[in-house]
């Protein structure tokens, strides 16, 4: 027969109360509110899914909505997931913002990683202020990522656009082979090179060494 938990705190049974709520929940009657504060109940920490904060041992404020979500946490402090497996390999590492199905999943011991976007993540577990936005993109130390598989390997640099990709560090690329942002011409009247681009829409031309 199906269970249901009343606004008291207490399960139903075709309408009548049969007990309280289980131990690793809590309950706030005054805003009404439901939570779970994870492993070892640290008060600053909320997690819902199964296998969510389960190691955490003194790591705080941290959030983690997902099945399995900061499932290896233990010190790190300061920490968001959202989505299946998101940020499932941080140990110690703090200040990360994990989101999207299996978000940010080699990072252990990295800082201030921001991540979003399903399989996106840091190819250096350690890497520190990465931050990459889309579908399966991999950044690494400094990196500012912004495309679906956008990546930079080595580090330091700012890549836009989807397939874009680093040859090596602080690098500034926009687009790729497959996917042209822009394009590149000769100038008839001085053989210059020029990308043209659209900035504010309009027409512009961007001098090239």
């Amino acid at each position: 027969m199906a269970i249901d938990l009343n606004i008291t705190g207490n399960y139903l049974q075709n309408g009548v109360p049969i007990g309280g709520l289980p131990t690793m929940l809590e309950y706030n009657e005054g805003d009404k509110t439901l939570w779970n504060n994870g492993k070892n109940n640290i008060v600053t920490n909320t997690s819902f899914g199964d296998g969510a904060l389960r190691l955490a041992s003194s790591g705080g404020a941290n959030t983690a909505i997902g099945n399995s979500d900061l499932k290896n946490l233990t010190t790190a402090n300061y920490c968001t997931s959202l989505g299946y497996l998101s940020g499932q390999g941080i140990t110690t590492g703090s200040y990360n913002t994990m989101i999207g199905s299996q978000a940010g999943t080699y990072t252990t011991t990295g800082l201030y990683n921001t991540i979003i976007g399903a399989n996106a993540k840091c190819l250096n577990s350690g890497a520190v202020y990465p931050t990459v936005i889309g579908y399966n993109g991999f950044g690494n130390n400094y990196s500012t990522i912004v495309g679906a598989s956008g990546t930079d390997t080595y580090g330091g640099s700012v890549v836009l656009g989807y397939n874009a990709a680093t040859t090596g560090a602080n690098q500034f690329v926009v687009g790729s082979s497959s996917q042209n942002a822009g394009s590149v011409t000769t100038e008839s009247n001085s053989s210059s090179k020029v990308w043209n681009v659209k900035i504010n829409g309009v027409d512009q031309k961007i001098l090239l060494a």
